[in-house]
């Protein structure tokens, strides 16, 4: 039997709160760079871009999981087990199309030499 989603998001937090709360006491830099650094519009762009991958990478990572999930719980049932196979086989297409843009967009970005410190 899968948990429940109260049961998932409480164990995500149990999970995720110490990572959270030992980040604070690091000090961090300014994602975007201060004003006098932040001049290229094409280099926020890129960052976005770069944001915006990792967050849909993370979001295949986690579909992956799920796909586990709904296989190790199936309880021998053909049809959960046909849906977790599919879950995690287009899990593995997403993770390979967002690498492949993200490989794309840094060779875009080298050869235009515009997010070189990206």
């Amino acid at each position: 039997m899968l948990p429940s989603p109260k049961q998932l998001l409480s164990i995500t937090t149990a999970w995720l709160l110490p990572t959270i709360v030992w980040a604070q006491s690091e000090s961090l830099d300014a994602p975007f760079g201060s004003s006098s650094t932040q001049t290229e519009p094409v280099l926020f762009i890129a960052i976005i871009i770069q944001a915006l991958l990792g967050i849909v990478g993370a979001g295949a990572l986690l579909m992956f999981i799920w796909g586990g999930f709904h296989m190790i719980f199936s309880g021998g049932s053909e049809e959960r087990i046909k849906k977790g196979r599919d879950t995690l086989l287009w899990a593995v297409i997403g993770m390979a199309v967002i690498l492949t843009s993200y490989a794309v967009l840094q060779f875009i970005f080298g050869v235009f030499n515009t997010a070189a410190n990206v």
